[in-house]
């Protein structure tokens, strides 16, 4: 009697654990949660929207997507990295059709049967885009042409070196050659509506960075200063006394800038924060970088000149890892990417294009060398700057001159739209 109660009680018992362990099983939900971007950012056709989302107790790859109302808008999206419980993912704001409002970023996990949801919402403005055409410069002239390709108007002489032109400004700002100025151009009419004439002994600027909102300018002497559209000084900051800022580019981890050691050949890559120019992270490079862009959240693309050589490597700043991806013969000239996260690398002998989740295979696009490469959003083409002529194309070929210069080489391109 005594031996089968207890067989029944450990029978019970074991039917119990049973019971509750598939009962725990069934009914354990995952969950999800949006880190970024904010609640209620804004974006503008033609951005690239980054979604961080913090998953547990899934057993199935996430599904994300950007809603009007309860309808999925079907803006493309491609899913970059794990890292940990953190899913990163990019959507491209390329629909033409879709109206400004506020939209909704829905992130759903599952786990067997039970699945979860977070949301966001963020607003997309849809302002009609046009292509209006391009600036560029020369070694002596400032150039602004229209979208069917006719010169309307040219400034010469004026000693050009650099440019950035930022569309939310509506100005394009050009460093000189020598005498450390800045000067900002509108665009339509092409005129000038400021000088800056360095006050701290700049003799020369090195990059100029564009972060939508301002341009940054990198000088020599070790100044990095941002400007806003009337030109005057938003935010002011130098690097170590001992370094010279190179090339940069800006993104949500801040600025990354390639610096060298003054007299000697050591470079390192450094990011900064974008407001105060306070050092974050910094990592030893082989040589001077000529180009850096930002295909991805969290990830960059740089290249990086040796003799006769090109090579690509990726930072993540998250981890402070700079990882080789290729060499290419032939040294940097200039680096691209478009909103699409296709990434263009001009060599001295021909232009090769790559996407990071094919790092390992450049394909060459292009048979001859670029000085710059611009992005007309509207007709999804790339503008060429190469030697004395500008050509139209695309990422995977095909070109046609669309202007023609009869001496200098053409430094840069900027292609513009109406906002």
């Amino acid at each position: 009697m005594t031996r089968q109660t207890s067989f029944i009680y450990a029978l019970i018992s074991c039917l119990l654990i049973i019971s509750i362990s598939c009962k725990k099983t069934n009914e354990t939900y995952p969950e999800v949660k949006i880190l970024s971007p904010a609640e209620g950012t804004t974006y503008s056709f033609g951005d690239t929207i980054f979604v961080t989302v913090e998953i547990k107790e899934s057993d199935a790859t996430p599904i994300v997507s950007i809603l009007d109302g309860s309808v999925n808008t079907g803006l493309p999206f491609d899913q970059l990295e794990v890292k940990g419980y953190e899913h990163n993912f990019q959507f491209y704001f390329n629909k033409q059709e879709l109206s400004s409002g506020s939209y909704t970023i829905r992130a759903t996990a599952s786990n067997g049967s039970n699945n979860r949801s977070d949301f966001l919402e963020v607003h997309l403005e849809q302002e009609p885009l046009e292509y209006l055409g391009f600036v560029s410069i020369a070694a002596s002239s400032l150039i602004k042409v229209d979208n069917q390709g006719g010169i309307e108007e040219k400034y010469l002489n004026g000693d050009y070196n650099l440019l950035a032109f930022n569309e939310r400004q509506g100005i394009a700002v050009t460093a000189t050659e020598s005498n450390g100025d800045l000067r900002g151009y509108s665009y339509s009419p092409l005129q000038q509506e400021y000088n800056i004439v360095s006050t701290t002994g700049v003799k020369k600027y090195n990059a100029l960075v564009n972060d939508k909102q301002r341009v940054y300018s990198l000088a020599a002497n070790g100044e990095i200063k941002a400007y806003s559209r009337d030109g005057s000084i938003e935010r002011s900051f130098l690097t170590r006394s001992d370094l010279e800022p190179i090339s940069g580019c800006a993104g949500n981890d801040g600025l990354l800038i390639c610096v060298k050691e003054r007299g000697k050949e050591n470079y390192a890559l450094h990011l900064l924060n974008a407001t105060n120019g306070a050092e974050l992270k910094t990592k030893s490079l082989q040589g001077p970088v000529v180009g850096i862009v930002n295909p991805s959240n969290g990830v960059y693309i740089i290249a990086v000149k040796r003799t006769r050589e090109t090579m690509v490597y990726s930072y993540e700043p998250s981890a402070n890892t700079l990882t080789k991806l290729f060499s290419l013969q032939g040294e940097p000239t200039c680096l691209f990417t478009d909103y699409n996260g296709v990434v263009m690398v001009s060599t001295t002998n021909a232009i090769f294009a790559f996407q990071l989740t094919n790092v390992t295979q450049p394909y060459q696009v292009y048979n001859f060398s670029a000085n710059d490469i611009a992005y007309d959003k509207v007709g999804d083409q790339i503008l060429i700057a190469s030697g004395n002529q500008i050509y139209r194309g695309d990422v995977n070929g095909g070109s046609a001159t669309v202007y023609h210069q009869e001496i200098k080489d053409i430094l840069q391109v900027e292609a513009v739209h109406n906002r």
